[in-house]
């Protein structure tokens, strides 16, 4: 998205056995797979870093016009 000036992976898991039945993750286990594939990043070199949505919003006291993204896109 070069709108959001970062960038940034969305991953869509569909959460279905083999056989068709629904499987259901905890958000402890989510967080463990963001952080698995960050790590996994960094090791191919890319700096990745996973962070919660509350890390994230809690963090950003500007909105992304006053970050400069606009600019940077």
């Amino acid at each position: 998205h070069p709108e959001t000036g970062h960038v940034h992976v969305h991953a869509m898991i569909l959460a279905r056995s083999e056989s068709g039945r629904q499987l259901h993750f905890s958000k402890a286990d989510l967080y463990d797979w963001r952080a698995t594939y960050a790590e996994k990043a960094r090791e191919e070199g890319l700096a990745m870093v996973a962070t919660s949505r509350m890390d994230f919003a809690a963090s950003r006291p500007f909105n992304m016009r006053q970050a400069g993204a606009y600019e940077r896109s």
